[in-house]
């Protein structure tokens, strides 16, 4: 959780750093805003563009793109005939630590695209970090219509949808953080938008899913708001699906939230466990009511019921801690509950102190306590 929360800060950091050059007309009344055109800071030129390393093999960003653009051709012709697979893969590995040094390393980043298009599997991985680096200088971004070439425009983008949904892990991230690199340009709408990408952006099945795939969630969240931008943007982003993705990430990264907002946590509560195991006799209905929360707890205990038979009878509140040895805590109903069919089935609840059974204590009425005296004086 620690690892979610500070990837979160850098979202919300970067997102901070960006709108501090925006101002809202109007904003009592939901007033358009305009970007500021002023820069906070000078732009790198010269040779100050090429990274300091290799200043003295190349004096100007000129002659370090034309050194890149025959890597490239390199690896082109490498895939063409079915050779230098080690070539390939240093030579994309240069290349990407090169252009997150300098994006601009490379002249043209449709030169990546095309390879990527053609490539086999196991090359998408690297090629697509290479292209999402080259994407992500903001004077590539912030280049006017004009200066586009058109050719990344005008590219088929639908084989995308695949490298989306079904490849490796780090391939299906470097997809998304390409696509959100080319987010905030008015005139890759389209592009994006045909990539099918809005089709995988839904609801998220579990807290489960949000951990193991938290890169792939952040690469989501910053294409939205770079799209979100542009007020022309705004039917293709929010549909039904994008809100339940949105509404599922929150409601997942609340639980650290509002820990940083509260304070620090309560003192340790020292907790009193009760096992239930259940055999193969125990069938269901089991006889437990469970309110599916995080964690979920006994809401009910049914009457002639195993659950009732329990030689440590469960009391309402008891929270649902482990089921045969899987912490369950912070799981969704849907992750438990197959678990329910297993025999032996072994669940373990915690109880707090406030709602442990009191201890029966012999209280006596005042006439009663008045006979046992006159017994004592006889």
């Amino acid at each position: 959780e620690a690892q979610e929360f500070s990837a979160l800060l850098k979202v919300i950091v970067l997102h901070n750093t960006c709108v501090a050059r925006i101002k809202i007309e109007n904003d009592k009344k939901g007033g358009l805003v305009p970007l500021e055109n002023e820069r906070t800071q000078e732009r790198v030129k010269g040779i100050d563009m090429v990274p300091k390393e290799l200043r003295v093999m190349f004096k100007t960003m000129k002659q370090l793109q034309f050194k890149c653009e025959g890597l490239l051709e390199v690896v082109e012709q490498c895939l063409d005939t079915n050779r230098g697979r080690e070539l390939i893969t240093a030579i994309l590995e240069c290349m990407s630590g090169l252009t997150y040094l300098s994006p601009l390393c490379v002249l043209d980043p449709y030169s990546v695209y095309k390879i990527v298009s053609k490539a086999p599997e196991w090359v998408h991985s690297p090629l697509l970090c290479l292209l999402c680096n080259t994407l992500s200088d903001e004077d590539r971004v912030e280049k006017n219509d004009e200066e586009e070439s058109g050719e990344m425009i005008n590219a088929q983008s639908d084989y995308l949808f695949p490298l989306i949904s079904t490849s490796t892990l780090k391939t299906r991230q470097y997809t998304l953080a390409t696509l959100a690199n080319l987010g905030p340009r008015k005139r890759f709408q389209p592009f994006i938008v045909n990539s099918g990408v809005f089709r995988v952006i839904k609801p998220l099945p579990s807290r489960s899913y949000f951990v193991e795939h938290f890169g792939l969630v952040i690469e989501c969240m910053r294409l939205l708001t770079n799209m979100t931008c542009m007020e022309d943007t705004h039917l293709d982003v929010m549909t039904e699906t994008v809100v339940g993705f949105l509404r599922d990430v929150l409601k997942y990264s609340s639980k650290q939230i509002l820990f940083d907002l509260k304070g620090p946590p309560v003192p340790d509560v020292e907790y009193e466990y009760v096992t239930a195991t259940f055999e193969e006799e125990d069938v269901p209905p089991l006889g437990l009511r469970i309110r599916w929360e995080v964690p979920p707890y006994v809401s009910e205990v049914l009457a002639d019921t195993p659950a009732a038979a329990l030689e440590q009878p469960l009391m309402d509140g008891d929270e649902l801690v482990e089921v045969n040895g899987v912490d369950v805590t912070e799981m969704e109903q849907s992750e438990i509950e197959p678990f329910f069919e297993m025999r032996p089935l072994t669940l373990v609840f915690r109880r707090t102190p406030e709602r442990r059974p009191k201890k029966q204590e012999l209280t006596l009425k005042a006439d009663e306590e008045e006979e046992i005296a006159k017994v004592e004086k006889l």
